[in-house]
Formats: C-alpha cells, sequence, structure tokens
C-alpha cells in the first residue's frame, strides 16, 4: 500500500461503461495522486481486490448491477476486510439504501451527481478514508509490536496514569496489565524513588527528549529490584517507558 502524497489504488467497479471512464478521468483531474483500476461487474472487482499484486488501497463501488449488487460487494469485502475503505457511489440513492450501506459496515455513501463538485467531493473522502485505514492500521502494528516485546513497555498520560502496559511490563512488577491501567506510575515505585523519579528525572527531560538509566521497581508482593529504564516524553506531556530487569537485581 503506498503511503500518502504517493499515489494511491482505487477499484472502481460500475457496470455502465460509459460512467467508468467519466469517473477515472474526473478523479484524475481532481486528484491526481490517484490512479483507478476499472472493472464492471463484482466478480472481477473481487478478483482484483484479492490479488496481492493489484495493492488496491479503496473501492468505489455503484450500487445497481447485474447479478451481484454494491452491497453484495460490499459483504465479500467486509468477508476479509472489516475496516478495508469501501465508497458506495451511487445514482440510486435513498435513505433506506444508505441505512443499509451504513449497516453492513460501509465506510462512505456518496450519490452520483453532475458536474465535478461530485468528483471532488469523492476524491476527498477517498482520501480520508485511505488515510484514517493506513493510520488505524499503523497504530495496530505497532501495539502488536510491543505486545510481542521481551522488555516491558508502557505508555502514560500526561498525568502520570498509565494507558497502555503490555504483558512483559505487567509481570516485572508482578501485576496483569488491566490492573496497572488508569494507575499512576508511583504505585509501582517505593516512595523514595517515586522522589527521586519526579525531582531528578522528569523535571529533566522536555518533549521528544529520552532519558536513559537505572531505578529501583517495587513489585505488588512489596519486594523491588533494580531496572534498566528508559522514558522519552511525548509531545502531548505523556511518556512511553521501557523497562528490563537487571540481572541478580532483586531484594
Amino acid at each position: 500500500m503506498g503511503r500518502l502524497g504517493e499515489e494511491t489504488q482505487v477499484l472502481h467497479v460500475d457496470d455502465y461503461k460509459k460512467h467508468v471512464r467519466l469517473t477515472e478521468v474526473a478523479l484524475r483531474e481532481v486528484e491526481e495522486t490517484l490512479e483507478i483500476l476499472c472493472e464492471t461487474t463484482v466478480e472481477d472487482g473481487l478478483a482484483v481486490f484479492r490479488d496481492s499484486e493489484t495493492d488496491v488501497d479503496c473501492i468505489v463501488s455503484d450500487y445497481v448491477m447485474p447479478q451481484k449488487d454494491g452491497l453484495d460487494f460490499l459483504a465479500a469485502v467486509r468477508d476479509d476486510d472489516q475496516k478495508f475503505p469501501f465508497i458506495l457511489f451511487t445514482g440510486q440513492g435513498s435513505e433506506e439504501i444508505a441505512s443499509t450501506a451504513i449497516s453492513a459496515g460501509v465506510t462512505d455513501y456518496l450519490q452520483k451527481g453532475h458536474g465535478m463538485g461530485t468528483f471532488q467531493v469523492l476524491a476527498n473522502r477517498i482520501t480520508n478514508a485511505v488515510t484514517r485505514y493506513r493510520t488505524e492500521k499503523e497504530i495496530k502494528q505497532v501495539y502488536e509490536a510491543m505486545e510481542a516485546a521481551q522488555d516491558g513497555i508502557s505508555l502514560l498520560n500526561d498525568e502520570g496514569q498509565f494507558t497502555y502496559v503490555n504483558q512483559a511490563y505487567a509481570t516485572l512488577y508482578g501485576y496483569e496489565p488491566d490492573e496497572l491501567l488508569g494507575e499512576h506510575w508511583s504505585l509501582i515505585y517505593p516512595d523514595e524513588e517515586v522522589i527521586h523519579v519526579k525531582e531528578n528525572i522528569l523535571n529533566a527531560i522536555n518533549e521528544g527528549e529520552k532519558w536513559h538509566g537505572e531505578t529501583t521497581g517495587l513489585r505488588k508482593d512489596g519486594s523491588t529490584f533494580r531496572e534498566d529504564h528508559i522514558l522519552v516524553h511525548r509531545d502531548d506531556g505523556g511518556l512511553i517507558c521501557s523497562v528490563s530487569k537487571i540481572s541478580g537485581s532483586s531484594s
């Protein structure tokens, strides 16, 4: 899948060949980063969507088509990917169709119209849908990577409360991840270490900066251990924390 600012591949499916060509030309006219792939049946559209070599970023589909319609197409796509950008672009507009499409998980719904303004709106909705999808996918991949990491990783908001904790992080302190969510970071440090962290570490790092050193962690059972600790100050005031136990440090 291409990056924003590069070519975005749009699969357009409509059985009316003249409208397929018109849409292709008009979309490229209003947004040059869009590359349009055209098909005239749901079956052929599905084949293109499922072909890994085509690397489609978004589907734009008509509603009324012979044999299988746009909602049949949407259902098949949703069987493969619940979030993939799918825009129903149809001349058969009604509240009932729109409601059914939304219930079926359509990303967006737009009635065909006259003039370039309609295609500008369609191009904008394609761009917005693809941006959201890519962002959500990247965030999911980041969280999956953090969950698989051997080091403990957590995210804190600007008030010092945990908003994310991977299993490795929670295990270091003798908790389950859900037990730490919403708690203040001071829960897992001895009182004297909390003072040290506040006065000598947090006050020393600014937005975007990183601190790396050793701290003393406090387990749920009251035991302590020395940890290798990395803190990164986020622009929103929160923190990214990475910790690993220093071998032989339990006390």
